[in-house]
């Protein structure tokens, strides 16, 4: 997920189309959710959800239990619609429920849990007034009260506090079928050291020979107590969280997921981080092992699992081959396990970045993944579709857009469009909302001197400046002109005049309501006619009240005079070819011109305004720039490059030139270079990756310059460059480190040979990405949509790649083990200890040695075809280890998948 302004939001806005089919679309990657019904916003302060069966063998839902802040709700399905019955339920229903569920051992009956008792009733679905509802109930010890509260089968489990400490007490519910009274009895207690935050109860299954109760508590911690009746509350084993970079660590929620070879457990922190662990049992132990804990960040907010199965679990078993979780945080995530590639996080595309209060599963007919949301204060009954990932939404503008801006303080969008409605095209600026895709406000850009003019608009950015407290935020438009008689060679010639317009969006309250009314009101106006010639491609904003345009050839300074409320052009620069683009970071200026590629200049408003510094050795059709830093820019040309260049002022040579770093061919022309912070990041890494000591004190200066500083080593998220093509295309590139890099380095090569997964027709993919410039071999890149099919290969095939791959085990070892693993030389061994043999039915001779227990043997069968046996040896003493087949598998799987869930 890419959020662009720091606001969480997951999606790419870009234009589209043109004449009456013009839009804007909106990108994100998320499942798809079809709303089966909504109803009004009647649901106002709903706090939890809990779904219901009559019966426990029911494959459907028969009630929805509804907590308030300070009541509870209970509704039944009735010929396919919701009914309030909580009158008729014999709840408690004036206070808030910790805990509702269904008494399994009882049909009908309903288990409720709040802060002063435990009530059993059977709710009265019939709706009789004249059938009395039976409660039991259950009161706590006097001066204590019930914090959190689970119910699993006939049990129950409550978490008491008390002026003295906290307790856990197990309740065993007993119905007597002829009076349907319930009897309570006390079978566990057991006291804890801090307070309680969750309780879940897990059933037995393949993965847990006997029940679990998993409690979060503040210490903080996780604990695993025993539900089993031969030692009930029995603490099997305690892991404590320290891993979020926000050091709260408090769990909110936990369940089990994934395979049966791999399961894993999954913690939500109240920060908005999930925790998930490699999951065991221990059968000599009796315990649960939890090891390889990786953290990712999903939001701010506390993370709640929602869990299709009562059990707690979603397993994979013999019939399937992925499950699935739903984590509640700032909005819904579709968490996933899959065989091939492990765990995915992929957000749920619900209406317009709303934020879900609660869910719960609910089972209704046979509908599968149905779920109940409140959002809004309104009740959602929503079913997941799975097979739609790419979400695309389409806001209609009724004309060709030609610009897109995103103001992130109002959030709106303003499109520059061209409207041929009229009979001759006119550019039209337009305030959009992106949220219902609304058409706000509408400036048509005329010279109200020249009106047979044609106006386009060519550049749209925010200049946003603070004088003597008062902040401006402005948005400036450059446009080309186009005079009358040129009319018929629009598009086929550039404009000869050019002019800046300002604008700032204007928010009144509406006073027949309580919303806002937006609109565009032009402040300012410069006139660049006759001071140079072309259109205005490129504005930048640079420090203080100084703005940098870039019109035909000239590279324009403008300052912004306080007193005198204006804008004037203070120096000016006359470059060789026209200027497309202009990034700015602090005093360094980087100017991307037509045919010359990208320069790199000084900026000192108090000397020479722009001193030159470096530019680049090629010649280039210069689309778009970015600045990452100060010292490194990346562009993009118009043969489809995707390039980057260094600014070394340590460079010795007498040549100002600046430095290749890397350089990618995508056959596309990508128009347009952005920048996005993957807001919802993994922010450990896993057992294989190193960790830094002083993050805290370093993260904000790494974080200003995006992480794409050469000084700094790649162990903090960093920013995702994004590039958009002229053929509809979306790229994403991110820096990655160099541990990563020599690994993945060394499985692209191995792919692009593969028979299943090298290019089509035999094609030389190393040709094929390299810069169409013939630039050095200086890359440092990673083929993305190449090393990716790894995932998708089956466990067998995988294995077998390494297997035929040494220098695929060789760089998977060093990235496990790093210094500590040493490799003899693979030619040297496969001469020592290699032998090739025409028969099959031959064994390989190996080499005797003094002390045998110096040496792993491993046995690799390499191509069949070839008849040939690999026996390779690794050296081992008291600090070094040997690296299995399968550790390797796990080591590519994780640091692919860790990318994918950065840009995912």
């Amino acid at each position: 997920m890419l959020d662009l302004h720091q606001e969480r939001h997951d999606v790419i806005f870009t234009c589209s189309g043109r004449d009456k089919h013009g839009s804007i679309r909106e990108l994100r990657k998320a499942v798809g959710v079809n709303v089966i019904t909504r109803t009004e916003p009647d649901f106002h302060g709903v706090n939890a959800l809990w779904n219901l069966k009559y019966n426990n063998d029911d494959k459907a839902d028969s009630f929805l239990a509804l907590s308030y802040a300070n009541s509870t709700r209970l509704m039944n399905v009735s010929q396919g619609e919701l009914h309030d019955i909580s009158e008729y339920s014999g709840l408690d229903l004036d206070v808030s429920s910790l805990c509702v569920a269904s008494f399994s051992s009882a049909p009908g009956f309903v288990v409720q849990i709040h802060r002063l008792e435990i009530v059993v009733s059977k709710p009265n679905v019939e709706l009789e007034a004249m059938v009395e509802n039976t409660s039991s109930r259950w009161t706590p010890p006097e001066n204590t009260v019930i914090d959190v509260a689970a119910v699993y089968d006939s049990i129950a489990v409550i978490a008491l506090s008390a002026i003295n400490g906290n307790v856990i007490i197990l309740l065993r519910l007993d119905l007597d079928n002829i009076t349907n009274h319930v009897t309570f009895t006390k079978v566990a207690q057991f006291s804890l050291d801090c307070q309680l935050c969750f309780i879940r109860c897990i059933a037995p299954s393949v993965l847990v020979p006997y029940p679990l109760c998993v409690i979060g508590t503040f210490k903080p911690s996780i604990k695993f107590l025993s539900l089993n009746p031969d030692n009930y509350l029995e603490i099997l084993h305690e892991e404590l969280l320290d891993y979020s970079i926000m050091k709260v660590n408090i769990p909110e929620s936990a369940c089990i997921i994934g395979s049966i070879e791999k399961p894993l457990f999954l913690v939500g922190l109240r920060e908005g981080t999930v925790i998930y662990y490699q999951w065991s049992w221990s059968l000599d132990e009796n315990k649960p092992h939890l090891t390889s804990p990786v953290v990712r960040r999903i939001g701010t907010l506390p993370v709640k699992f929602i869990v299709p199965y009562s059990s707690q679990t979603a397993f994979i078993g013999e019939q399937s081959d992925s499950h699935t979780v739903l984590a509640l945080s700032d909005r819904p995530w579709h968490i996933e396990h899959s065989h091939h590639t492990g765990l995915n996080f992929v957000c749920v595309a619900f209406e317009h970045y709303e934020h879900v209060q609660d869910a719960t599963v609910f089972r209704y007919a046979d509908l599968s993944q149905g779920y109940m949301f409140i959002s809004q204060n309104c009740l959602n009954f929503v079913q997941l579709n799975n097979l739609t990932k790419n979400n695309i939404r389409t806001i209609r503008v009724q004309d060709t857009p030609r610009r897109l801006f995103y103001d992130d303080f109002n959030k709106l969008l303003v499109v520059a469009c061209t409207s041929c409605k009229d009979d001759f095209p006119i550019s039209v600026l337009k305030l959009i909302d992106p949220i219902n895709g609304d058409i706000i406000h509408e400036f048509k850009l005329q010279d109200e001197d020249y009106p047979d003019n044609f106006e386009a608009v060519y550049s749209i950015t925010g200049w946003q400046f603070t004088i003597e407290r008062q902040e401006y935020r402005w948005i400036c438009v450059g446009i080309g002109v186009h005079d009358a008689e040129e009319r018929h060679m629009i598009g086929k010639i550039a404009p000869t005049r050019g002019r800046l317009m300002i604008f700032l969006i204007k928010k009144t309250p509406v006073v027949q309501s309580s919303g806002f009314k937006y609109e565009l009101r032009k402040i300012n106006q410069i006139d660049v006619t006759g001071v140079v010639n072309g259109a205005v491609h490129a504005i930048c904003p640079l420090s203080e009240n100084y703005i940098l345009i870039g019109a035909g050839k000239t590279l324009n300074l403008l300052r912004h005079y306080f007193e005198e409320k204006k804008l004037t052009k203070v120096h000016s620069k006359e470059l060789r070819w026209p200027i497309l683009s202009i990034n700015a970071y602090g005093t360094r200026i980087c100017v991307g011109t037509q045919k010359g590629s990208l320069t790199f200049y000084d900026f000192n408003p108090d000397k020479d305004p722009f001193t030159f510094l470096k530019t680049e050795r090629l010649t280039r059709l210069i689309s778009d720039s970015i600045m990452l830093n100060e010292n490194l820019a990346v562009g993009t040309d118009k043969c489809g490059n995707i390039f980057g260049l260094l600014y070394n002022k340590d460079d010795p040579s007498i040549e100002p030139c600046l430095e290749p770093v890397f350089s990618f061919h995508e056959a596309e022309i990508v128009s347009r270079l952005r920048v996005g912070y993957p807001g919802y990041r993994t922010e450990t890494m896993n057992k294989f990756a190193e960790t830094s000591s002083d993050y805290n004190s370093e993260v904000k200066e790494v974080l200003d310059d995006l992480g794409w500083d050469m000084n700094h080593d790649l162990t903090y998220p960093v920013a995702t460059i994004i590039g958009c093509s002229l053929l509809g295309s979306v790229f994403l590139f991110m820096r990655i480190s160099i541990k990563s890099y020599q690994l993945l380095s060394v499985l692209q090569s191995v792919l692009e040979k593969w028979p299943s997964t090298r290019p089509c027709l035999g094609n030389n993919n190393v040709r094929f990405r390299s810069d169409s410039n013939k630039t050095s071999s200086i890359n440092i890149i990673i083929d993305g949509d190449m090393v990716s099919q790894f995932l998708r290969l089956s466990r067998y095939e995988q294995l077998r790649i390494i297997e035929h791959s040494p220098e695929l085990i060789k760089a998977g070892s060093n990235f496990i083990l790093g210094d500590k693993f040493e490799l003899y030389d693979y030619e040297k061994q496969i001469r020592d200890s290699l032998e090739y043999h025409n028969d099959m039915e031959d064994l390989p001779m190996t080499p005797e040695h003094e002390d045998d227990d110096m040496y792993i043997e491993e046995v690799h069968y390499f191509d069949d075809t070839l008849d040939m046996i690999r026996e390779s040896k690794f050296y081992r003493d008291d600090n070094i280890r040997s690296v299995s087949v399968e550790e390797i598998v796990e080591a590519l799987q994780l640091a692919l998948l860790e990318l994918n869930m950065q840009v995912s």
